[in-house]
């Protein structure tokens, strides 16, 4: 083992003495590239076994490190792999012959910095080193560079995560304050929210219970008018009908005279049915109330009333709620309803339309309801709160009195229920009835 110091060489504008580690097994060529390079200006560290290297290279620092590929005891190769293992940093050239190319190539894959080939060049080895120990000093000014700022930015660090605790605390202090006022406004909105829903509610229900009062008074009204009607019109009918029945029944089926006497006929038949209706509209029920299934009441409603359905084509789909709450009711009255709420979807609908008849409870299961939605023509805007006023119909003169929904809601109120109704033009009709159980 040997140490060579030449004349200090100038790098990178300081004065400095690299430090070049040889390693080669040939004494000859060992002590040849050591005073070459010992010449250049070098501090030199000469050994000729790769085992002496490796223990140098971890007790002292040096700039390069200089070997020949094809040694002894293991080769330039391995001793690069170790050497990297030890100090990735520090950049090794290897020495090879003419006939190690293919060796060189490798090496330089493996990570060597550059290779020299026998007999040397003495301006390319020395120029070779040089240039390896200014990558070295750079490699050793990035890492203090990088120290350094490393230190600068632990530093700055502190002093900021100092700054940013202060502000942190001011900031909490401000959100905590942000946070009641913002509690406070959301209190304030809940209220007012709360407040409109209560007033809208309440205006809502004051609006169905004047609309409610007003329809039971002008049903009231109707039905004493009604009932005085058909008072002073059902005894003189009683006796005219049969008058005109016998008197045609006199005359010969061809005669004019059996013809008139027919359309007179007709004519009192309708005056008698608009009189009966007259007096179903104003008359007291004598029925007695009786538990039932709504469900029931509508299954034996639609036994005796699907015909009409059938013949045009009309689809009923049943929507029943299982295990519905019964109620207290007069069974013939609210087939009635029933009957009246299904005729007047049936006039409404178009052959093959649709309606559904659906039932179902309240959640506190204290009422029942029974909906009729139909995908008919619809009712007007204007006409909805008119539905249930006597003698309103939308039908042709002939086909109704428009009676039935008045009759209706008179039963339901009797029970101690409602109707709604709901409906747009061209998107269908849907009554609601309401029954308390």
């Amino acid at each position: 083992m040997l140490s060579l110091s030449g004349k200090k060489y100038s790098n990178m504008g300081k004065t400095k003495q690299a430090k070049i580690l040889i390693v080669d097994d040939d004494p000859e060529v060992l002590e040849s590239v050591t005073s070459l390079v010992a010449g250049s200006g070098f501090s030199v560290t000469s050994c000729t076994t790769a085992k002496d290297a490796l223990s140098l290279i971890q007790i002292e620092d040096f700039d390069s490190v200089l070997s020949d590929i094809q040694m002894r005891d293991i080769s330039g190769i391995e001793l690069l792999e170790k050497l990297k293992t030890i100090n990735a940093e520090i950049p090794v050239i290897l020495f090879t012959g003419h006939a190690e190319i293919d060796f060189a190539i490798n090496a330089i894959k493996k990570g060597a910095f550059d290779f020299v080939t026998k007999p040397f060049n003495p301006a390319y080895l020395i120029e070779s080193i040089k240039k390896a120990v200014k990558y070295h000093d750079l490699i050793i000014m990035e890492k203090n560079y990088t120290f350094k700022l490393e230190d600068d930015v632990k530093k700055k660090s502190a002093e900021l995560e100092a700054t940013i605790e202060i502000l942190k605390s001011e900031i909490a202090e401000r959100r905590k304050a942000e946070e009641s006022l913002r509690k406070a406004k959301n209190e304030i909105e809940l209220w007012n929210k709360e407040l409109e829903k209560r007033v809208e509610d309440k205006t809502e229900e004051l609006r169905k219970s004047q609309s409610q009062l007003v329809q039971s008074e002008k049903l009231s009204a109707m039905g004493e008018m009604a009932g005085g009607l058909a008072h002073e019109l059902n005894s003189p009918l009683a006796g005219l009908l049969p008058m005109l029945e016998k008197y045609r029944d006199l005359s010969k089926k061809d005669a004019e005279e059996y013809k008139e006497l027919s359309l007179m006929l007709k004519a009192c038949n309708y005056m008698a049915k608009i009189v009966k209706a007259f007096v179903d509209f104003s008359g007291e029920s004598k029925g007695v109330l009786t538990t039932l299934n709504i469900n029931d009441v509508i299954e034996d409603t639609l036994s005796f009333s699907l015909s009409k359905f059938k013949k045009n084509g009309i689809q009923i789909v049943k929507e029943y709620a299982e295990d519905i709450p019964v109620i207290q009711g007069e069974k013939t009255e609210l087939q009635q309803v029933i009957l009246n709420m299904i005729t007047n979807a049936g006039d409404a609908l178009p052959d093959y339309g649709r309606l559904i008849i659906k039932t179902g409870s309240s959640e506190d299961r204290k009422s029942v309801f029974t909906a009729f939605i139909d995908n008919g023509p619809g009712i007007d805007e204007k006409n909805i709160d008119r539905i249930f006023d006597p003698f309103f119909t939308t039908k042709r003169p002939g086909d109704g009195i428009g009676l039935g929904l008045s009759v209706s809601y008179k039963i339901i109120e009797k029970h101690g229920g409602h109707i709604e109704a709901k409906s747009e033009l061209g998107k269908g009709a849907k009554l609601t009835i309401f029954l308390p159980c």
